[in-house]
């Protein structure tokens, strides 16, 4: 299913609107079989482990399930530039615990953990790389919103708030190749790569003198505020300037020039990137960089 090839877009064809597009395929079908189903979402680089699809059918038996998620790692691409530099700050960026080369597969089976029931903290549903949602939950949930990024999160997050629960199941994988990408927003791996990336090539080069590596946690958690806002249409530069101080931005050393041009990035990272020519070439202003350089980080011994 192409939704964005020559001759084949549409006005909205980002990632959101093609998982849409096959939910609604797949939902279309059943109602002529009438049977339930679950639609299962990896992305084109990913690989599953052997059970896989055995897991999902076993976890979707309970009735109570609508969404689940299974173990998630990390393969790094050794072809990325500054390769071990990069292993090293997406190990501390990420944690060891999800960089397959790290991971031993589980020897017994090991327990669910339920969202609602076990009340736990980290949202399950979070990751479009490695969800699986029952049908008929998908639909009450109204579907994937048509947005470049953050549509698995929300759809996420409306599937955990309908009745039922979701539930995390570690008795199989998906890995994911890390990759660079600045199709995604902000909170996208692929972005969050290329920028590591970028700052080893830098270091190497002799032009910085760490690499640094994005405090994950507060830089997500002010992404989910800055959507919570910007969708009910609140965002300005004072509740922007609020948030940022939220999460350990020293607002104080920004100008009010530099607020203007971070509230406008932050509004057109919902949006269309706007692009500018510097030097003649066609640039993508960045509210990720620029908010990576802004936020506390860890930063990686020279190797």
């Amino acid at each position: 299913m192409d939704k964005s090839s020559l001759l084949k877009a549409e006005e909205i064809n980002n990632v959101g609107a093609a998982r849409d597009f096959g939910g609604e395929e797949v939902y279309k079908r059943l109602l002529k079989s009438k049977s339930e189903a679950v639609i299962a979402m990896i992305d084109c680089d990913c690989r599953v482990s052997p059970n896989y699809i055995e897991e999902l059918i076993f976890t979707f038996q309970n009735p109570v399930v609508n969404g689940s998620a299974g173990k998630w790692l990390i393969k790094i691409d050794s072809k990325l530039p500054c390769h071990e530099l990069v292993a090293k700050a997406l190990e501390m960026h990420l944690g060891k615990n999800l960089l397959e080369k790290d991971y031993k597969p589980v020897q017994k089976r090991l327990p669910f953990k339920y969202q609602k029931k076990d009340k736990m903290v980290k949202n399950i549903l979070i990751n479009g790389q490695n969800m699986a949602i029952r049908v008929s939950a998908w639909q009450k949930a109204g579907g994937m919103m048509h947005l470049k990024s953050f549509e698995d999160l929300i759809l996420g997050a409306k599937i955990t708030d309908l009745p039922g629960d979701v539930v995390y199941n570690p008795n199989f994988t998906v890995t994911t190749l890390a990759r660079k990408s600045d199709r995604v927003g902000m909170t996208g791996f692929g972005r969050r790569v290329e920028y590591i990336v970028k700052s080893a090539a830098e270091y190497h080069k002799g032009k910085i003198a760490e690499v640094h590596v994005p405090e994950l946690y507060n830089l997500f958690q002010f992404f989910v505020r800055l959507f919570h806002v910007y969708s009910q249409h609140l965002l300005n530069e004072r509740i922007l300037e609020n948030l940022l101080s939220l999460y350990g931005v020293n607002v104080k050393t920004l100008t009010k020039e530099e607020m203007k041009i971070l509230l406008r990035l932050a509004k057109n990272e919902f949006g269309q990137k706007q692009q500018f020519k510097k030097n003649g070439e066609l640039k993508t202003e960045s509210l990720l960089e620029k908010l990576y350089h802004l936020f506390p980080g860890q930063k990686v011994e020279a190797v």
